[in-house]
């Protein structure tokens, strides 16, 4: 990945280093920059309170009943973001009994700035060497403005947490996608310049986190930019195609479907970041899946789309066996990128009759030409 809950605030700003957050692309009368520009930032000192998470709640893929409905755009843009953000915060839910509590300090920025979904950066905990990223959904600085920014980053929350949870209770924590460090609030000041030692409520917001194992590694679309074939063999790119459709095959049966799995959001872990890292790191040369913000929770009750319930992962086979997925195109050595043959050759060398994948009701091998059933389609 290249760089780039009590209720008294509690932010902490270290000496002050180079300022590594985006200039603002929205009104300075609207979001109050000034007071706000540089909150996430190398040298920052968080506390932070493990925090429950709501349920999923985005409409197009659950039942929405129990949360409120967005508000309209013209009474967010009149109000102004910050203003809305305290005037309609993010959902409360019921504490967690004995919730841990942690000092978080930034080491750098991965993905910062003004309307962004989420601010991303690493960091340790408690002073210790280990590294986190985390991902903090703070309306304040979302891109969804003049939307009802509250609502937008809560779904974008509740879905990672979901997916991220689900993938720890089926077993998989760790394996295809980063290893889980739970869910997270901290409060930060309304102004920068509020007195750390404030008391009253109105002087702090909070933000919702999500913690995770920090990947050393290029994602893919950082590999794309030089030629493929200079860092990894045909045989590597082809292995690595393989890896991913596992991936993805093994987070569906697990009850989350990505919807976004493009090369920015996979990532090839390793010091040299290919696939014949000679170094210690048990995970050099496979690849990891990140960034759920627009999952779905399959397995959830109020889940519109349920899982198919089978025994086994779908045989990738079922997938992709017309042809090489477009976005991956450029991993795929030819001639199997553009010959649909021998790329089903490939296929069926790689997938065919194996043992730990299924083959789902009412689907079939057939011959490109003809149409194939693809599973979940309204999703593809």
């Amino acid at each position: 990945m290249a760089e780039d809950q009590t209720t008294q605030p509690n932010l902490v700003e270290s000496t002050p280093v180079e300022d590594e957050m985006a200039t603002p692309t929205v009104s300075s009368e609207i979001i109050h920059p000034g007071s706000l520009y540089g909150i996430y930032r190398q040298g920052t000192v968080l506390a932070i309170t493990e925090h429950v998470p709501p349920k999923p709640f985005r409409p197009d893929y659950y039942d929405p009943s129990w949360h409120r409905s967005p508000a309209d755009r013209e009474e967010v843009a009149a109000t102004g973001q910050l203003e809305w953000c305290l005037k309609c915060p993010q959902i409360e839910t019921q504490p967690k009994e004995d919730a841990q509590q942690h000092s978080l300090t930034i080491l750098g920025t991965l993905s910062v700035g003004y309307s962004r979904r989420s601010q991303v950066f690493k960091c340790q905990l408690d002073g210790n060497e280990r590294i986190y990223v985390a991902k903090a959904f703070d309306p304040v600085f979302s891109m969804e403005y003049p939307a009802d920014v509250t609502w937008a980053v809560d779904a974008s929350y509740s879905t990672e947490a979901a997916a991220y949870e689900d993938i720890k209770s089926f077993g998989y924590d760790g394996k295809f996608s980063p290893t889980y460090h739970g869910s997270w609030t901290f409060n930060l000041p309304i102004s920068k310049d509020a007195s750390p030692e404030a008391t009253s409520p109105n002087d702090a917001r909070p933000v919702r986190m999500i913690l995770m194992e920090y990947i050393k590694g290029l994602d893919f679309d950082e590999i794309f930019q030089v030629k493929v074939e200079s860092l990894l063999s045909n045989d590597e790119r082809l292995h690595l195609l393989n890896d991913i459709f596992k991936a993805k095959a093994c987070l569906q049966f697990a009850g989350v479907l990505h919807r976004d799995p493009f090369p920015r959001n996979v990532i090839l872990c390793g010091s040299s970041s290919t696939a014949t890292d000679a170094t210690t790191d048990p995970r050099a040369g496979k690849v990891v899946i990140i960034d759920f913000e627009h999952a779905v929770a399959t397995r959830r009750p109020n889940c519109r789309y349920p899982a198919p319930r089978e025994d086994r992962p779908i045989n990738p086979i079922y997938r992709y066996w017309r042809h090489c997925p477009v976005e991956w195109g450029c991993l795929a050595p030819e001639p199997f990128f553009c010959n649909y043959g021998a790329w089903q050759r490939w296929m069926e060398h790689s997938w065919m009759n194996n043992p730990a994948f299924c083959q789902p009701d009412g689907m079939e091998i057939v011959p490109w030409a003809r149409g194939t059933r693809v599973w979940f389609s309204e999703f593809e």
